[in-house]
Formats: C-alpha cells, sequence, structure tokens
C-alpha cells in the first residue's frame, strides 16, 4: 500500500534519483523543478514500506485569456506578447497556458496563428495534448461548445 506525505527537502534526492529513472526509461530529459520552490505549490512523495517510489506535485501556472473581438487589440496585444512572457519569466514561471478551443472554428486557426508569431516570442510546443479538469461548480456561468 502506498502512503502520501509532504515533500521534504530531505526527499530530495532519492525524488531526483527517481526522475533519472523515468528520463531514462523515456529516453529523454524530462523538465523536473525544484519542488520546494515557486511556483510548486504543493508536493507529495509516496512510500511503500518506508520507500519513497514515486512523487507528484502542483504547480502553479499562468493562463492568458483575452476577451473582445477588435482586431486592432489583438495586434496590440502580440506586440505586447514578449513583455508579458518576460514578466512572468522574471516571477520563475515556467509554463504559459492556453486554452484555444477547437469549437471557435476559423478564430481558433487566427489565435494558433497569432501565438505563432515571431513577434510573439514564445515557442509554442505541440508535443503536447492539453487536458482540462473543469472543476468549477455545475452551477457556474460558463459558455461551452454544447451551450451549457
Amino acid at each position: 500500500m502506498i502512503t502520501f506525505r509532504r515533500y521534504e527537502l530531505r526527499d530530495a534526492e532519492a525524488v531526483q534519483r527517481l526522475h533519472r529513472v523515468q528520463e531514462a526509461a523515456l529516453g529523454r530529459r524530462m523538465d523536473f523543478p525544484d519542488l520546494a520552490m515557486h511556483p510548486v505549490l504543493v508536493a507529495e512523495v509516496g512510500e511503500k514500506n518506508g520507500e519513497i517510489v514515486g512523487a507528484h506535485y502542483l504547480e502553479s501556472t499562468p493562463e492568458y485569456v483575452t476577451v473582445g473581438r477588435s482586431p486592432e487589440f489583438t495586434a496590440a496585444a502580440i506586440r505586447r506578447a514578449p513583455a508579458i512572457l518576460s514578466l512572468l519569466r522574471s516571477h520563475e514561471f515556467r509554463v504559459v497556458r492556453v486554452i484555444v478551443p477547437d469549437w471557435l472554428g476559423k478564430d481558433t486557426e487566427r489565435i494558433t496563428e497569432a501565438l505563432r508569431d515571431p513577434l510573439v516570442g514564445a515557442e509554442i510546443d505541440e508535443g503536447y495534448r492539453h487536458l482540462l479538469i473543469d472543476l468549477r461548480p455545475q452551477g457556474e456561468v460558463c459558455h461551452r461548445a454544447n451551450g451549457s
């Protein structure tokens, strides 16, 4: 049986060893933050018979959202993106999340194209699948593709 407890600095060596084993198994280097520092909010280790067999963490990730339909604003926001990304880096954030719903149709393509614009100065990593766990209560107002 696995038991969980809060990550402590004394766990760093064991968790880093597990990370290296994972990288070797996957055949590639994997990103790994300091689990005791921002933007990590909480980290836990899983133990079995007193041995750390795994770890997980919750990391704070800013989400970039725009509101409005103005082409002039969109162009200005693209020009502003390098400053926004620089600000986030200075605060030691490692990832920015941007959700572009497929159901926006042509706007999805335009937004994606804008994010790839060299003026933005960010790399878009297509190597990840975006998954969203929606924790909002069912009664909260939110617009989805099905209109619910």
